[in-house]
């Protein structure tokens, strides 16, 4: 294909030159004869004519001969029209032959029979001769169409094609924001790159592989979830990490396809999140480029989802407590502000302190501390509603924000709450919770700020009560561990000076 343009480009050049040295000599017969028209145009080895005024053949190279296999004295002189039968008949010629008279370039595809009935598919170029502006002659090349450089052409434009594609769907993957944006995007391109009847990309959940994007034209049944201990081609290629490519899974001992019609399949891991597998109905279908270039889109598609997880951990980590897993006092906070509307109204807020937090950090450790947090924050959990914002607002208090709730309705979360709590009084990590609510409506003027604040002093308040009362299951706890011996002689000592402080001093926690 290089010679064929180098050839084209010195046939341009030719004439060009051909023209200067014309000029310069003109009025001499000492033009050198390498520089001759006649031997520059013998010496082209693309196939090359020369026609006059009315088209007839004037000259024509060796080149041209040896590819048509023609007879000189078949060509001489005679019309273009007499040396090649165009298809197409007269409206064939009729369309060329006003190419070569409009005195412009053409170049186009065509198909002609010469005298002896071969047929030749060939691309034709057309260079007008000038002379004092009116048109002489036409340089004309004639090349036959090598279909298997056709071929070789026409794929390697395919396969840029697809890399430009492959190489738009990665910055399209850059800005996705979703992973269902990522599952369709992955299919949507490999539409464009692969020639199948159906694709699918499963994500493994559990113990199940789960449908998550198919192609376009997917009937039902056609793709289903399946367990993993189903032997299939697609549970064979997620547990060995390895990418398939089979000619034909009806003869896999493995395969489990869903059709008999289906034979070619395409079959790629997604890392440790299940897979993307494209069938056809042909044998063969797929080849070693088709999977290297899925590959690619599967690895754009697995970063996509790798930024996302990361993207949405980081936002868990900025707004969840790292210890119960709740939102944290700056994830509450924005919710405070965001929620301090009239649309909200009448909007109720709910303050827990858990009790004895320090005595248990105190006698036991900090990490038997975190253990009776954790159980607080399920308990919590378990009573608010799907609506309600459940968050730990500081370091052993628990805030619930209930848009839309009532003092009535928050009322019933708070016994739901205590009901909870009394359960736990005989297990081993009892829990003792002080809480206090409180309620904007139409008839609170202050902030939602003020609303926190009486809730807060509602729950010391409660707190006192508790105190007073001497009713802290902790105690209780504590004591039946000093019967059965299961504490120290040292935390003991300590125990008793902690319980003596925290009898007199109902505030301290």
């Amino acid at each position: 294909m290089n010679n064929i343009l180098l050839n084209i480009l010195l046939v341009i050049f030719l004439v060009y030159l051909f023209n200067k040295l014309k000029t310069k000599y003109s009025d001499s017969l000492d033009m050198p004869n390498y520089l001759s028209y006649e031997n520059l145009f013998d010496k082209l080895e693309v196939p090359m004519l020369l026609l006059g005024k009315e088209n007839e053949v004037v000259r024509y190279n060796d080149s041209f001969i040896d590819q048509f296999d023609l007879d000189e004295k078949e060509i001489e002189g005679e019309p273009f029209n007499s040396v090649f039968e165009i298809e197409g008949s007269e409206t064939g010629f009729n369309h060329i032959l006003e190419k070569f008279n409009s005195g412009e370039k053409y170049k186009g595809k065509i198909m002609f029979f010469d005298k002896k009935d071969k047929r030749y598919e060939c691309e034709l170029k057309l260079y007008p001769i000038f002379e004092n502006d009116e048109l002489v002659g036409k340089h004309i090349i004639i090349n036959q169409i090598d279909k298997e450089e056709e071929k070789i052409s026409s794929a390697l434009r395919e396969s840029r094609r697809k890399i430009r594609d492959l190489h738009q769907t990665a910055l399209k993957m850059e800005n996705v924001r979703t992973k269902k944006e990522v599952y369709d995007l992955t299919v949507k391109a490999a539409e464009n790159i692969l020639d199948f009847d159906l694709c699918t990309l499963d994500i493994v959940e559990g113990n199940k592989m789960v449908v998550k994007a198919t192609s376009s034209n997917i009937i039902p049944g056609e793709s289903i979830s399946s367990p993993l201990d189903v032997d299939s081609i697609a549970t064979q290629v997620y547990k060995n990490k390895q990418a398939l490519l089979s000619p034909d899974i009806q003869k896999e001992e493995f395969a489990n396809p869903t059709s008999s019609k289906y034979h070619s399949a395409l079959t790629i891991p997604i890392g440790e999140r299940g897979i993307f597998q494209a069938v056809s109905t042909k044998v063969n279908e797929f080849t070693r480029e088709d999977l290297e270039l899925v590959e690619l889109l599967i690895a754009h598609a697995l970063s996509a989802l790798q930024r996302l997880e990361m993207d949405q951990e980081i936002r868990y980590l900025g707004f969840h407590d790292s210890l119960t897993g709740l939102y944290n006092r700056h994830y509450l906070n924005e919710e405070i502000n965001r929620l301090d509307t009239k649309r909200q109204l009448p909007i109720s807020v709910i303050i827990g302190d858990l009790n004895g937090l320090k005595l248990i950090n105190d006698i036991f450790g900090h990490e038997e501390g975190d253990k009776f947090l954790k159980k607080a924050a399920e308990l919590l959990k378990d009573c608010v509603r799907e609506e309600d914002i459940l968050g730990r607002w500081g370091g052993d208090e628990f805030m619930i924000i209930l848009p839309k709730t009532s003092c009535q309705e928050a009322d019933e979360i708070l016994v739901r709450i205590n009901r909870k709590v009394q359960k736990t009084y005989k297990e081993k990590r009892p829990i003792s919770i002080s809480l206090g609510r409180a309620t904007k409506d139409i008839n609170f003027a202050d902030s939602f700020n003020k609303v926190i604040e009486e809730a807060d002093y509602k729950m010391y308040k409660n707190k006192a009560i508790m105190h007073e009362e001497d009713n802290n299951p902790l105690v209780e706890m504590i004591k039946e561990k000093m019967q059965k011996k299961e504490l120290k002689k040292g935390e003991v000592y300590r125990l008793d000076s902690l319980l003596n402080m925290f009898k007199n001093n109902p505030f301290e926690r």
